[in-house]
């Protein structure tokens, strides 16, 4: 039964471990913008491992509607794909706002639509 304890305690020990020898930044040089240490060149691999469990529910799909503070599905005027494509990057939103969607398209200011329908 110990082997279980320390089994279940290692992980936040190592994290700990770990968290401790964490440096954010070198304050060592007198250059603050120059790199503590010499760029690597070669190619480099790595791997990120990593599992999804399921559990009793049934899975649901986002729409990109969202919902309000009240937990209420959010209608199209209200929605996260709307607020962002249209308002933000759109500009829809503000007076003076550029259409960053119409530029990366190439065509002209607001020749193009994205609704309810999309």
């Amino acid at each position: 039964m110990k082997f279980f304890k320390i089994f279940k305690s290692s992980p936040l020990l190592l994290f700990f471990i770990v968290a401790i020898n964490g440096i954010a930044q070198d304050t060592n040089s007198d250059n603050d913008f120059a790199p503590s240490t010499p760029k690597k060149k070669g190619f480099r691999l790595g791997l990120y491992v990593g599992s999804y469990f399921a559990n009793q529910y049934t899975a649901g799909m986002y729409d990109g509607y969202g919902f309000d503070i009240d937990g209420n599905k959010n209608n199209w005027d209200n929605s996260f794909m709307n607020q962002k494509i249209n308002l933000q990057y759109g500009g829809y939103g503000y007076a003076g706002q550029p259409d960053l969607i119409g530029q990366t398209l190439n065509v002209d200011y607001h020749t193009w639509t994205f609704n309810e329908s999309d």
